[in-house]
């Protein structure tokens, strides 16, 4: 059964390639959902799809050193889980 997390990236993560960086990873690891930086500097990221996927992409982005070629430097990254929702076929970045 598919989950739902929504993730805030705080740190240098606007501008470096991160967005695109996380929609690379959703893709490899099946998710749905979306990239996207809002105001403050922040990334939000929205993942649904099986957890252990889902705990990788969160795992990835804690990283303190990137082995993935992480662009920019987190800070800090809130998650949490949410109900699923219907209709998600891809993962974009906006």
């Amino acid at each position: 059964m598919d989950e739902r997390v929504m993730i805030l990236v705080r740190g240098h993560v606007q501008d470096v390639g991160f967005v695109w960086w996380a929609r690379r990873w959703a893709h490899q690891l099946r998710l749905t959902g979306y990239a996207r930086e809002i105001n403050g500097g922040q990334v939000e990221i929205m993942a649904q799809g099986p957890r252990e996927q889902l705990l990788q992409l969160m795992q990835l982005i804690h990283e303190p050193q990137t082995t993935t070629r992480r662009p920019g430097r987190v800070v800090d990254a809130q998650c949490r889980f949410e109900a699923p929702v219907e209709g998600l076929y891809a993962f974009h970045a906006a």
